[in-house]
């Protein structure tokens, strides 16, 4: 039995993609992943269909042997077919219960049917499923997920579709013991629900799966395989067989090369084309990698891109356009002080709260305008929602820009709100005085953030911090002629990313 990991870029080490010899190897791994999530789970959302009918069945086997007790989990299921009674021939719901629930078996959990003959039906079914601790996936040949046909927007919360005829070929047997044909609609989990769950794990198996795996994991993140939606999930575990993941793994993909861990000073700063910082708000270049970008050569060529708008100001009196206007005013005057070129994105996603594929093609597009050697973006795990937003945003359009056929150096910044592990950190940029004031200047410019937070010192600070916290280990600690005690430093997590 071999079992592998494949890292893949733009996610994070919560996101998992383990691929198994064989069909009988993927329903071990689910049968280990399922007992020890649900173990810990109050919440589960299940799903139907033959990738999880010998799953069920031994981990049902687990709970009634004693070796699992599940009876303080509630679980659901995604999805259901209209006008369907939960028990009859045909129904998802009995199918979930004659999979895992037995009659009279506490151990095993309660699980509360969909009756989709209710008034209220998708109000209610969202707010059952909705923030689950662990929800349950397959795909279809599609690259449908639940009952999310191609076309379904990511965004959507449950619903009711119609379903594809291929989809309901499916299940037509089983609804003809019931002398009916399959019926035309489903109420499903839309991509938005599920993503809200904690943990998603999804499972596909054989050739017939293949194609759908490959547009998902390596496709454009969009309404033509909903399955990809799952790009934007941090937490989430992904088993196939050898089949199924067939295509993906014999497709060019974008590769992601750690690049060595070295002390770099101003002379080391030498990019060979310009330089792009990603910046969640208005403020954040400078705060971030202020010192680095005061640290390049005055050839370089360097771009601030502000993703956000930074409207949310908290001055009083101030009408959102009047907000966006000081706040852009003010980044124009940090790039200025840092010698950098300063584009507006005007992100949809940072009013929205969730990711906007627009806002993707508008930055891929960019990006080839640009043409950069390095990018700077903030780090997917940070606490800041939409620090996370604008780094899922830039590595989708990194992935669009580098499957072009173009190399860049990616550098994950620090800031208030995450900072990297020592073994995550490969790039300790040394920052002179010189560098040092000029960042806060920059950052002072940003004077309505300032009269809030003081800013300018916590990068000061920082600064200071990560040179102590790496001088034993990086910088020659104590011993005389080394370390010096005034030494500041940037760090960041640098990959080259390639195509092929």
């Amino acid at each position: 039995m071999a079992i592998r990991n494949i890292p893949t870029f733009g996610m994070p080490a919560s996101f998992r993609i383990l691929i198994a010899d064989t069909a009988d190897e993927v329903d071990g791994i689910l049968v280990a992943e399922m007992a020890q999530r649900f173990v810990l789970a109050r919440r589960v959302t299940l799903a139907s269909g033959s990738t999880f009918a010998r799953p069920y069945a031994k981990l049902r086997l687990l709970v009634s042997d004693g070796f699992l007790d599940l009876s303080h989990v509630e679980f659901r299921h995604l999805d259901e077919f209209m006008d369907t009674e939960p028990q009859s021939h045909g129904s998802l719901s009995r199918e979930i219960t004659e999979a895992l629930f037995p009659a009279k078996m506490t151990r095993h959990g309660t699980f509360i049917p969909t009756d989709t003959r209710i008034p209220n039906v998708v109000s209610s079914h969202e707010s059952a499923i909705c923030d689950s601790d662990v929800v349950l996936l397959g795909i279809g040949a599609n690259g449908h997920l639940a009952f999310n046909e191609p076309g379904t927007p990511l965004h959507a919360t449950t619903n009711i579709g119609a379903l594809t005829d291929s989809s309901r070929s499916v299940h037509r047997a089983a609804f003809a013991r019931e002398g009916r044909d399959v019926p035309a609609f489903a109420l499903t989990a839309g991509p938005a629900t599920i993503l809200t769950g904690r943990h998603l794990l999804l499972a596909a198996k054989g050739k017939a799966k293949a194609a759908a795996v490959a547009a998902m994991l390596s496709g454009p993140v969009s309404s033509d395989c909903p399955a990809s939606a799952i790009r934007l999930h941090d937490h989430a575990t992904i088993v196939l067989d050898a089949e199924a993941a067939s295509t993906w793994l014999a497709k060019p993909q974008v590769k992601a090369e750690a690049l060595p861990t070295e002390v770099l000073s101003a002379n080391d700063l030498s990019p060979a084309a310009p330089v792009v910082v990603i910046a969640p708000h208005p403020d954040d270049a400078g705060i971030s990698c202020g010192g680095l970008l005061a640290s390049l050569p005055t050839t370089t060529r360097r771009v601030i891109v502000t993703w956000s708008t930074g409207e949310r100001i908290s001055r009083t009196g101030l009408s959102v356009a009047e907000g966006t206007a000081l706040r852009e005013s003010e980044a124009r005057e940090e790039a200025a002080r840092l010698g950098c070129e300063i584009r507006f994105m005007r992100s949809r996603a940072y009013g929205l709260g969730r990711i906007d594929l627009d806002d993707v093609a508008d930055l891929r597009n960019l990006l080839s305008e640009i043409k950069p050697a390095w990018v700077f973006a903030s780090a997917r795990e940070d606490s800041h929602p939409t620090h996370r937003l604008c780094r899922v945003t830039t590595d989708l359009a990194l992935t669009e820009y580098v499957a072009s056929g173009s190399t860049v150096d990616c550098w994950t910044m620090e800031g208030p709100w995450h900072l990297l592990s020592r073994n995550e950190a490969n790039a300790l940029v040394r920052i002179d005085e010189n560098a040092s004031l000029t960042k806060s200047h920059a950052i002072r410019a940003h004077a309505s953030q300032i009269e809030r937070v003081p800013f300018d010192r916590a990068a000061e600070a920082l600064e200071r911090l990560r040179a102590v916290a790496f001088s034993e280990s990086h910088l020659g600690g104590r011993v005389s002629g080394q370390f010096d005690p005034d030494t500041r430093l940037e760090v960041f997590r640098r990959v080259r990313l390639t195509f092929g």
